[in-house]
């Protein structure tokens, strides 16, 4: 029994002996291994100083930016329409074609035209007519068919026999516009107007005044005896009472 005990301590002894040295030598290594880790970065920071107080902002700017949150919408941007020019000026209106007249066509008096359209005639301002016609010196006349053109040489006149009063268009009336259109008109052989086009002044009552100038009937021009087309300029004043 004696023996085994002895031999227990012996054991320990042993045990405690090399515990101690393995331990030193452990420290050892550690302290050392640390200097060499603190050494390496104490010549870094001597080697480039600049270049590691850089990458220690950069770290330092992304760790204090703020997160990206609340950001503001956009407000909608409202086009403004778009204007429609239609809407006050419909432009020239369709030509409608010539009547035709036979060579036979016996030709009414005055009198008869009056007596014709007396009951819905309207008093016509004779100052406000002008009569105007094409200049004639490069155009070629056919002096046996002088009806064969829109323009000829007309020996009389045509004249007025019944006139519509216009209508007042409904824009212009609630702007509050007044103003004055020249129309030009073609007269045909029976006295219709069967062509108009915008001659000067307020193209905005154009089409109210071109309505106006279709519903005129005249007594037509007179060339050698034969009735021929015309082109009559009429003007048109609208006025806000």
């Amino acid at each position: 029994m004696e023996k085994v005990m002895q031999s227990d301590r012996g054991f320990k002894s042993v045990l405690a002996e090399v515990y101690q040295k393995n331990m030193v030598k452990g420290l050892s290594a550690g302290v050392v291994l640390h200097a060499f880790i603190i050494g390496t970065i104490v010549w870094v920071i001597g080697q480039n100083p600049k270049a590691v107080k850089q990458v220690m902002n950069q770290i330092s700017i992304l760790v204090d930016m703020p997160p990206l949150t609340n950001i503001p919408e956009i407000p909608a941007i409202n086009l403004p329409q778009k204007f429609n020019p239609g809407d006050i000026i419909k432009g020239i209106p369709i030509i409608t074609p010539d009547a035709i007249v036979s060579p036979d066509i016996t030709i009414p008096s005055q009198d008869d035209w009056i007596e014709k359209f007396s009951d819905n005639s309207v008093p016509m301002d004779w100052n406000n007519l002008d009569v105007s016609l094409p200049n004639f010196e490069n155009v070629s006349i056919d002096s046996k068919n002088t009806t064969s053109g829109e323009f000829t040489i007309v020996e009389q006149m045509p004249e007025v026999i019944h006139r519509v009063k216009p209508e007042y268009p409904s824009l212009p009336r609630q702007a509050g516009i007044e103003g004055r259109v020249y129309v030009k008109g073609l007269v045909n052989e029976e006295g219709m107007v069967t062509r108009t086009v915008f001659a000067s002044g307020d193209e905005i009552f154009y089409n109210a005044a071109s309505e106006t100038f279709l519903k005129t009937r005249f007594k037509p021009g007179i060339n050698g005896g034969v009735a021929v087309k015309v082109w009559v300029m009429m003007p048109f004043t609208f006025r806000l009472r």
